[in-house]
């Protein structure tokens, strides 16, 4: 048992997630630098979005405003968006680790689970599967399960406190990864044993592993100042993710936790907007290229404004699904609506080079 996952697979009863998806964000009176925040944001050079076009744009305002906006409408609606969205984020985070189950599937279990339903094997489960395909349909919903316990454990944990740990990070990434097929043959954190130097791709980017105590721990103290306190949260939830991505703190899942500590941390400041990474093969592909094009440039701009674009499509796609406005609402929601799409890059989606003729150097 690991805090509070059973046998069965299942949290243990807990507060339901609604809270942390139905408070207000964060409120910040503060000077905006418009050029300072375009700097944050690195667009390639195919891309018709200018980074003029972003000084016109108080984009943390813009996702804050989206939220307050949210938040003034929320009801059985918007919470079950939300939720929709939550496990689309799980289901897209899984993908590209080549684990967990298809959309529908995870997303009844995530529902089930925000609602503190319990989520078993179900009988006709053992009946359809062979031996060795039954194992991977198991793995497949501890996947999804897990992924759930790991946001909860961090909700509870940091809800109050607000302040990240070893033992958190420890606890949350074994929550993750627990009964989960290891790719390298081997789990833990880094710097509770030296393990041979890594081989390969990650070897010319990544920390060596006797600097990874000190460097996760320097990690662990600015990840907790930027969850109560941030000029730029998508800026800075994607340069901790791509910093953590570096260190490697752990042998194996380090992917899956630097994208759970970004949107935990997004949520913290707009608690209707989270983040797909990658839920068609095309985007899990870019996903990967743009990660590792930020860690070999040393540029954690080129994947913030991958990011940014996906959180402005998704408050987009939350402000569309929103119920009859008032006429003052809707101008606001038309401002809001247009400045999303630009951000977002919606209207550029067709005629984008083939990933393998992106050039962001």
């Amino acid at each position: 048992m690991l805090l509070g996952l059973d046998h069965e697979l299942n949290p243990r009863p807990r507060r339901a997630l609604k809270p942390n998806f139905t408070r207000h964000p964060i409120e910040r009176a503060r000077q905006h630098d418009d050029h300072g925040l375009a700097r944050k944001y690195i667009i390639p050079s195919w891309y018709t979005l200018k980074p003029e076009d972003l000084w016109n744009i108080n984009i943390p305002q813009l996702l804050k405003e989206t939220s307050y906006t949210l938040a003034a409408h929320n009801d059985k609606k918007l919470q079950e968006a939300v939720e929709v969205q939550f496990a689309h984020f799980i289901y897209s985070s899984n993908m590209i680790e080549g684990d967990g189950l298809d959309i529908t599937e995870t997303t009844k279990i995530v529902r089930s689970l925000i609602a503190g339903s319990k989520v078993e094997l179900l009988p006709d489960l053992q009946s359809i599967h062979d031996t060795e395909s039954l194992n991977r349909a198991i793995v497949s919903r501890r996947a999804v399960i897990q992924h759930v316990g790991a946001f909860i454990y961090l909700k509870e944990q940091l809800f109050e406190c607000k302040s990240l740990s070893k033992r958190d990070l420890r606890v949350c990434h074994g929550i993750q990864t627990d009964n989960i097929p290891s790719s390298v043959g081997v789990k833990g954190y880094q710097g509770s044993k030296l393990l041979t130097r890594r081989t390969g791709e990650e070897e010319a980017y990544c920390d060596p592993p006797e600097k990874v105590p000190e460097n996760t721990r320097s990690w662990m103290a600015r990840y907790s100042t930027t969850l109560n306190d941030s000029d730029d949260p998508v800026a800075a939830a994607s340069e901790l993710k791509i910093e953590f991505l570096r260190i490697c703190p752990f042998f194996d899942g380090n992917g899956l936790m630097s994208r759970l500590l970004f949107n935990f941390l997004l949520m913290n400041h707009y608690p209707h907007i989270l983040v797909t990474f990658g839920e068609s093969r095309s985007e899990r592909s870019k996903y990967r290229h743009l990660v590792r094009e930020s860690i070999r440039s040393q540029a954690p701009g080129i994947f913030s404004f991958f990011a940014l674009q996906n959180a402005a499509g998704s408050a987009l796609q939350q402000l569309e699904g929103l119920g009859p406005a008032t006429q003052l609402e809707l101008s606001d929601m038309s401002r809001l609506k247009a400045d999303l799409s630009l951000v977002s890059g919606r209207n550029q989606e067709e005629g984008l080079p083939a990933l393998g003729d992106l050039s962001l150097n």
